[in-house]
């Protein structure tokens, strides 16, 4: 029996350059790294993991919100290939397009803002809290990278959208060191809110790279993610332009000028187990 495919939709990673926590702003890239979720009629064979509740919530937040429902029986398959509790946007990206295949399956003409706005409820809902804020929802949906300030909808939350200019000058890598191990303090983060300053000065002057590198280092530090913190060190004295961890970690972002030989960076990385991939901004 054919199972057949209700809603198809797609969710992209983010680049996390401003955690929430740090200034009561949270600013993401969006990256071409994408999750693609599925409706379906029937169950299909193997159904999608979700350790964290992002699905469930996001069926739990969407009846609550009383959107029709075609019908009661339906199932869901994720192809994510965005590494998950990295930092990337993982969650985000799923919820993103949950929602966006629940949108397009029962008609409801929901527009972005207010998907991003049920991404965020549904991260609140689930045991993914303090991950998945509004930033990293719009760049799920949206190209370019995005400046939200808290406790606003979405739609007014909203303060800044940046193009992905001079982006081309660089190749994007990604030191994947595995699902985050260290135990997340929000307080950790929000302590050292005044050291994150210089990170935001550089998103006003529309610099997002700087800024991904100051708020790496002081996201490190109040993490004690010390190993994070040398490699975007050791990138940076090896020619890295920019480098430093995505959102709360453990990926890590290093940006490399286009004629920048990456052999030896990306061979020192892997010899210490990391995986290591390219990707680029959308």
């Amino acid at each position: 029996m054919t199972v057949g495919v209700l809603s198809r939709q797609t969710g992209y990673a983010s680049l996390g350059i401003l955690p929430i926590e740090s200034t009561g702003y949270e600013a993401a890239m969006s990256l071409d790294l994408r999750a693609i979720v599925r409706i379906h009629d029937r169950r299909p064979r193997e159904r999608p993991e979700d350790p964290d509740g992002i699905l469930e919530a996001v069926e739990e937040v969407w009846k609550s919100q009383e959107y029709n429902i075609p019908s009661d029986k339906f199932w869901w398959t994720v192809d994510s290939e965005i590494p998950e509790a990295e930092g990337l946007g993982s969650s985000s990206a799923i919820a993103a397009a949950a929602f966006s295949c629940l949108n397009d399956w029962s008609e409801e003409g929901l527009d972005t803002a207010r998907l991003v706005d049920l991404s965020v409820a549904a991260h609140a809902l689930s045991e993914l809290d303090p991950w998945g804020g509004p930033a990293a929802a719009w760049a799920a949906l949206e190209a370019g990278w995005h400046v939200c300030v808290g406790g606003h909808s979405a739609a007014e939350g909203r303060v800044l959208i940046g193009e992905k200019e001079g982006a081309d000058d660089f190749r994007f890598f990604i030191v994947s060191r595995g699902p985050r191990k260290i135990d997340y303090d929000r307080q950790s983060v929000v302590t050292e809110g005044d050291k994150y300053a210089a990170a935001f000065a550089e998103i006003e002057q529309s610099s997002p790279f700087k800024a991904l590198m100051l708020s790496g280092r002081v996201t490190s530090a109040a993490l004690s993610d010390h190993t994070g913190r040398q490699i975007a060190n050791d990138a940076i004295i090896k020619g890295a332009r920019f480098a430093g961890l995505s959102g709360h970690g453990p990926a890590i972002c290093v940006l490399l000028s286009e004629n920048h030989d990456p052999g030896m960076l990306i061979g020192a990385w892997e010899s210490r187990g990391y995986e290591v991939f390219e990707c680029e901004p959308r």
